[in-house]
């Protein structure tokens, strides 16, 4: 049985009660962002034939749409799925100001994590995830200004308010982007931190997609290759090829720090999507384990070589959904566990070898 999380010490947390979660640097503990409708944490614990590290939902903030019952409801789940810790993506589709977010939306996320933490459950709150990319309404549409300022706002309150500080966690996660031939002033992650006292944990997401076109996507370079080259996470996460300093976001926002704070995959998977080409149902699902597999290795041996990324948690997106897509709306299949029979079996050979 997994311990809580195994995920590196906050050495900026020595001089402070002892946190609940443990960090460890070895091989990156692996959590889900699992379809609550279709799925459930026991079930998934059944198939890895252990509780995974963490389990995560989304859930709508502000506007009094967050409910303490439901996160408690979760947080039982998890729980009884010996698993200890829950994941909570905030999601303020409502504004980022004071009626966007109200002082009783602050209070109910508050209550939630008591409710979880009563239970014996760790929670990680990542409020406003992926601000620094344009498809959500408080990222780039609403500026870094406004993002940090509610960011802090939410962060503030909900430390005062928690009954246990030691076993609630913030974590501020934007969305990766190649760094080439980006100057200084284009700085993706700099300019939208909040600042040491309001992190907790570092984390970012980053998902390959295997059909994603074109020469005029700036991104193609690095994320249209099929499957995802070799040295992809790593030269991403440290800003190569072409970008300056401010990119190598495993050396600004971990070794850098006044003290090292634990970095997250706080969301990633492959977006597969079948019957690309024409190829026959045994053709596809060949193709769908190679293309996969691909990229949970690069992620399940980040932390080794002579240059280690010291990832300490992946999150995983268990879903399948038909979403919007590079040329239109677009089936994709990012499942790893209960998707494909032979992907899942594929996956738990990798998984226990590199786990055991």
């Amino acid at each position: 049985m997994l311990l809580p999380l195994l995920l590196l010490l906050l050495a900026a947390l020595v001089a402070s009660p002892a946190r609940s979660l443990s960090f460890s640097p070895g091989s990156p503990a692996f959590g889900f962002h699992i379809d609550w409708g279709a799925t459930s944490p026991a079930s998934v614990g059944t198939i890895l034939g252990r509780p995974p590290a963490c389990f995560a939902e989304f859930y709508s903030f502000g506007a009094s749409s967050l409910d303490p019952a439901t996160v408690e409801q979760h947080a039982t789940l998890v729980k009884a799925a010996g698993a200890s810790c829950l994941f909570l993506s905030l999601e303020p589709w409502f504004g980022l100001d004071s009626k966007g977010i109200a002082g009783t939306d602050i209070a109910a996320i508050a209550d939630a994590c008591n409710r979880a933490n009563a239970l014996g459950v760790d929670i990680i709150v990542r409020f406003a995830h992926e601000m620094n990319a344009p498809w959500y309404p408080w990222g780039l549409p609403a500026g870094e200004g406004n993002y940090i300022a509610a960011y802090r706002r939410v962060v503030s309150g909900l430390r005062a308010q928690l009954k246990n500080r030691t076993m609630t966690y913030t974590l501020w996660a934007p969305q990766m982007w190649s760094c080439e031939g980006r100057g200084p002033v284009e700085d993706p992650y700099g300019r939208w931190y909040p600042g040491d006292d309001y992190v907790d944990i570092v984390g970012f997401s980053l998902f390959h997609f295997p059909t994603l076109p074109s020469p005029s996507n700036p991104l193609s370079r690095l994320f249209s290759q099929n499957p995802a080259p070799a040295g992809m996470l790593s030269n991403i996460l440290r800003g190569r090829p072409g970008g300056g300093a401010y990119c190598d976001f495993r050396n600004v926002f971990g070794d850098k720090k006044a003290f090292s704070k634990p970095i997250i995959v706080a969301e990633t998977g492959v977006g597969w999507s079948p019957a690309q080409k024409g190829e026959t149902s045994d053709q596809e699902q060949a193709l769908e384990l190679s293309i996969k597999r691909t990229w949970w290795r690069q992620l399940l041996f980040a932390n080794e070589g002579a240059n280690p990324l010291n990832i300490s948690m992946v999150m995983w997106f268990e879903f399948n959904k038909t979403e919007q897509g590079f040329s239109g709306m677009e089936y994709r299949d990012f499942r790893i566990l209960t998707g494909s029979n032979a992907t899942r079996d594929a996956f738990l050979d990798d998984y226990k070898a590199k786990t055991q």
